[in-house]
């Protein structure tokens, strides 16, 4: 058994248990509303490379006229990270999502700001302000 830690409780998981958990975090909602989503994928041997690759193949296979703007390497709270700006149909909407990766304790974290494309350049900004803020826990 593994211990599932959030910030109200502890939860004991049963063997092979993973957290597969997703945090959505946003202001009040607008017209132009966007969202921070932070999701997590077990490592298992993968490198960050690969794991980048796949989400994004799987991302452009299932996401109507998905285009990457950019893609490159940069550091959050000291690790290096992966991060790839891309946009995307949802109906008539165009979106766009500025997706940061790095490796954590054994996990892959995906961490994306997701807005309409026409609020791209906000996104990009919230995101960096949270980024800026990172930091890893040791103690758990």
């Amino acid at each position: 058994m593994s211990d599932y830690i959030i910030d109200e409780a502890s939860i004991s998981l049963p063997s092979g248990w993973f957290d597969r958990s997703l945090n959505v975090l946003g202001p009040e909602p607008t017209q132009d509303e966007f969202k921070v989503l932070i999701s997590r994928n077990e490592q298992n041997g993968r490198s960050l490379d690969s794991f980048v690759d796949q989400q994004v193949k799987d991302l452009s296979q299932r996401l109507p006229w998905f285009e990457i703007q950019r893609r490159g390497e940069r550091t959050v709270a000291g690790a290096r990270a992966l991060e790839v700006c891309s946009t995307f149909r949802d109906g008539k909407a165009e979106m766009f999502q500025h997706q940061v990766i790095l490796a954590a304790r054994g996990r892959f974290i995906t961490i994306t700001a997701a807005s309409l494309k026409r609020v791209d350049e906000a996104c990009s900004k919230t995101l960096e302000q949270l980024l800026a803020t990172a930091r890893f826990q040791t103690d758990r």
